[in-house]
């Protein structure tokens, strides 16, 4: 092989890498926008109606706890405290679930705070599914768009049967769990 034929094919070589890297990065950045704009969705097959609404001044100052039903058809709610799954972040605050005919409203509290990651979303798992599981098996109510305060989501009361014991704060990016609370009866 001669000199000119080596610096060619160094050349060639530099090229296609320069390519791959320009098409890796760009992929990249279209999964990252996708993820932003994406419809809320269940991992497992099966149409979801979940929603993420913006708290009103009214839903901020609801009790965290409701014990008794409500006289608009509202069963008892549900709740959980946050706490976080592992050392590197910081959980607290709590989440109430209600029952009105055919949906659920899923709120975190005033008092919710999490520490910051990125690409976190709000997931329901059922009760007593570890990480690797939920990680599969989940339903998934939408990005978490603050990392404090109040927050509702909306789910059809099938889809809170099936998925609903516990609510999560999951990390898409590095696929990991950062925060959880295991929801029980107030009764």
């Amino acid at each position: 092989m001669t000199k000119q034929t080596g610096i060619i094919l160094v050349l060639v070589a530099l090229a296609l890498a320069a390519y791959a890297g320009e098409w890796y990065l760009n992929k990249r950045s279209a999964r990252v926008a996708d993820r932003a704009m994406a419809p809320t969705r269940m991992v497992e097959p099966m149409p979801t109606t979940a929603t993420q609404t913006p708290a009103t001044p009214a839903q901020a100052t609801t009790p965290a706890v409701a014990t008794t039903p409500v006289s608009n058809g509202k069963k008892p709610a549900i709740s959980g405290t946050f706490t976080p799954t592992g050392v590197l972040h910081t959980a607290e605050g709590s989440v109430v679930a209600s029952e009105s005919g055919d949906t659920v409203e899923i709120r975190l509290s005033e008092d919710f705070v999490v520490s910051d990651a990125p690409d976190m979303y709000v997931w329901l798992y059922p009760a007593g599914s570890d990480e690797k599981t939920a990680a599969v098996r989940h339903l998934d109510l939408g990005i978490l768009k603050k990392n404090s305060g109040p927050a509702t989501y909306q789910v059809s009361k099938a889809e809170f049967d099936m998925y609903g014991g516990t609510v999560v704060i999951w990390c898409k990016e590095f696929n990991v769990e950062i925060a959880r609370a295991i929801l029980k009866s107030n009764n």
